[in-house]
């Protein structure tokens, strides 16, 4: 159950999308809302161990830094408390000081699901299409994780890919409840790479079929399962992608990466992960 949601908002194009989602899933899902803004703290106190003392200047400098980066985190918590008002939600907001990755990972320990950014500001500056904090997250934090890139549309609708893995059918719970709370329909893909690798379907079937409140589709598909559920996307706009974490094959995995990790890398789709 989607109870709090923890959104992070460091002042970027694609933060203020994560935070339009948040507030509009904490509406449909009547769920709490907490958006945090990291100040990043200097290497030296980012990292374990005894913090060498700085020169005068080197001081200087990392208190006007943190002052510049605190008041702009001031102003982006501001500016999320109005969004939040504009649509009748109380909100909580949070300045915290510490490596953003690391420290947002420990605060979604209180949160059910965490909103990001695909990107932060210096990606903004640099056209980049990909940042160090959703990956991180994407990576090591154990609840869903849902990943917004700057262009992102509204979400109208979901679709889930699944291959009847662990981490899969946690998905299909997580992918389930959005689509009961908030009446997105849901589609479910299963896309085999084998003529026999048909059960997936036959089991997320099996899994909903009491659940009447779901307005679920299954599509069985053929290929690599990148490109066709890219293709799949392209025929929905507006679709939230939900994966799970880890597929059946680890080592593939480890070595060629994950299906999160090549959308997170090589498309903008809004990308739900669930470990």
């Amino acid at each position: 159950m989607m109870k709090t949601i923890l959104v992070g908002e460091d002042g970027s194009t694609a933060a203020r999308r994560a935070l339009e989602l948040g507030v509009d899933l904490a509406a449909r899902l009547d769920a709490r809302i907490r958006v945090v803004h990291v100040v990043e703290a200097p290497i030296a106190w980012a990292v374990p161990g005894p913090t060498p003392e700085p020169s005068l200047a080197a001081a200087a400098w990392v208190s006007e830094s943190r002052k510049a980066h605190e008041k702009e985190g001031r102003a982006a918590l501001e500016s999320a408390l109005h969004v939040c008002a504009e649509r009748g939600l109380e909100v909580t907001t949070d300045l915290i000081e510490g490596w953003p990755p690391r420290t947002l990972r420990e605060e979604m320990e209180r949160a059910d699901l965490a909103i990001l950014g695909r990107t932060g500001c210096r990606q903004d500056r640099l056209g980049e299409t990909t940042g160090a904090t959703a990956q991180y997250m994407m990576r090591r934090c154990d609840r869903p994780v849902l990943l917004v890139d700057r262009g992102a549309e509204p979400v109208r609708e979901v679709v889930l890919g699944f291959d009847n893995s662990p981490s899969a059918r946690r998905a299909l719970l997580v992918a389930a409840e959005l689509a009961r709370r908030t009446g997105y329909r849901l589609t479910v893909a299963h896309v085999a790479e084998r003529s026999d690798d048909r059960h997936a379907i036959a089991a997320a079937r099996q899994a909903l079929a009491e659940d009447a409140a779901v307005r679920a589709t299954f599509e069985e598909l053929k290929g690599k399962p990148y490109p066709v559920l890219a293709e799949l996307l392209a025929r929905k706009p507006g679709a939230m992608l939900v994966l799970g974490g880890r597929g059946h094959d680890r080592l593939a995995d480890f070595l060629l990466g994950t299906l999160p990790e090549s959308f997170h890398l090589h498309h903008r789709a809004t990308l739900l992960v669930v470990r």
